[in-house]
């Protein structure tokens, strides 16, 4: 029952790159076909047998298998061409997932997808990946509201000699550095400081500055 497994948010974005991906390659090769879908969903048959088994989980292996004895195996004029797609988009989408248990519930919900885009659904662009870290910026800045020349706590990650750099840690997230940082000197690594917001990007901090005791 993987396919009711709530995914993270990027997780879900992986699916939904997939997914695109995949109705793209398909209008490029038959549009009023849903081979794709259909190979995709004998993929994931076969990922679901592997691991009843309790044998790994190698989706890449499957589709290069089907991709070189394709020819074999009767399941319509242009499989090869569609296990060659899934593999491609794997590559590029669901690389960190590959060959996890993770990559059944995406894949699951992924077909859905599929469908939905499909049958007329909302497609729009397929979306830069965000790195988790990234991920846990845009959840920190969205979590807090931040005001030019608002103080705020900070906490002390780095410094380095050259520039006179310092880097401070908002919301155990958000991490900037200061060039010629009036902490540096009077700060170290993992001390709690103040410091000041002063320039924001739509709602996000994007620099700070050092502020001491006397000036709060």
């Amino acid at each position: 029952m993987e396919s009711t497994v709530n995914l993270t948010e990027r997780q879900w974005q992986a699916a939904h790159n997939f997914a695109m991906s995949l109705v793209e390659s398909q209008g490029g090769i038959n549009s009023s076909s849903k081979g794709i879908t259909t190979e995709l969903n004998r993929a994931i048959a076969y990922l679901r047998a592997c691991r009843s088994k309790e044998k790994p989980i190698q989706l890449l292996n499957y589709l290069t298998a089907f991709i070189k004895n394709g020819d074999s195996v009767g399941h319509g004029r242009n499989n090869k061409e569609y296990s060659q797609c899934i593999k491609d988009a794997c590559n590029e989408h669901l690389k960190e997932y590959i060959d996890s248990e993770e990559i059944l519930p995406i894949l699951a919900w992924s077909c859905r997808l599929m469908r939905y885009y499909q049958n007329g659904g909302p497609i729009g662009e397929i979306s830069p990946q965000q790195s988790a870290r990234q991920m846990e910026i845009e959840a920190a800045n969205r979590s807090l509201s931040f005001s030019l020349g608002q103080i705020i706590d900070a906490k002390v990650t780095k410094t380095t000699e050259q520039k006179k750099k310092v880097t401070y840690e908002i919301a155990g997230a958000i991490k900037l550095t200061e060039n010629n940082s009036k902490g540096f000197g009077k700060v170290a690594e993992g001390q709690a400081v103040k410091v000041k917001v002063v320039k924001l990007e739509n709602g996000k901090v994007k620099k700070v500055k050092y502020v001491e005791d006397s000036e709060e």
